[in-house]
């Protein structure tokens, strides 16, 4: 539901699923899936309905360009995106796959700033709009990953996810990193 100015809620208009089993799944070691295995699940995904099916980064081990490619040749209906950090020569190798989109991601919280990739937040937005501008004119999919949301103070997340808003983006990824989000 969406909340707006009078305290009412709106019914969300269009809901879709996504499944991250091929990113998620593959970045856990010792889990390796072979290929005939990745396209079964892809195969079941598609089976059920899935509308978004994340794979994991075309930069991620050997080969993986590779089976980007077989999957993308084997999957019907659901949309594939590759997760990608926001660096060019990564999204290209994604993109010469031929996927239908690109996850994008950045961490925006302090500790992501200061530890993970050494970028503020008004770096943050100098990097990823310029991309997601130029993936738009390309007619790519494209999603943004806020990684590390959770822990994000939500003025500066805000202040972060306007401008990425505004230059396009498909979707936002909200992604509770370190399973710190209660409902508290």
């Amino acid at each position: 539901m969406e909340n707006n100015s009078n305290n009412e809620f709106k019914m969300i208009k269009e809901l879709k699923l996504l499944d991250t089993t091929l990113r998620e799944g593959m970045q856990l070691r010792p889990v390796n899936f072979t290929i005939d295995q990745q396209l079964a699940i892809v195969q079941g995904l598609n089976e059920f309905g899935i509308d978004i099916i994340e794979l994991t980064s075309a930069v991620a081990y050997p080969g993986v360009e590779q089976e980007i490619i077989q999957i993308k040749k084997h999957c019907s209906g659901a949309k594939l995106v590759v997760h990608s950090r926001a660096v060019r020569s990564d999204i290209e190798r994604a993109l010469s796959c031929g996927v239908d989109g690109i996850d994008l991601f950045l961490g925006t919280s302090l500790w992501s700033q200061e530890f993970g990739h050494g970028r503020k937040k008004d770096e943050i937005i100098k990097t990823v709009v310029p991309f997601v501008q130029w993936l738009k004119k390309e007619g790519v999919f494209v999603r943004y990953g806020a990684e590390d949301a959770f822990r994000t103070d939500i003025k500066e997340l805000l202040e972060i996810l306007k401008p990425i808003v505004g230059s396009g983006v498909d979707q936002i990824d909200l992604p509770d990193t370190v399973g710190s989000a209660t409902p508290f």
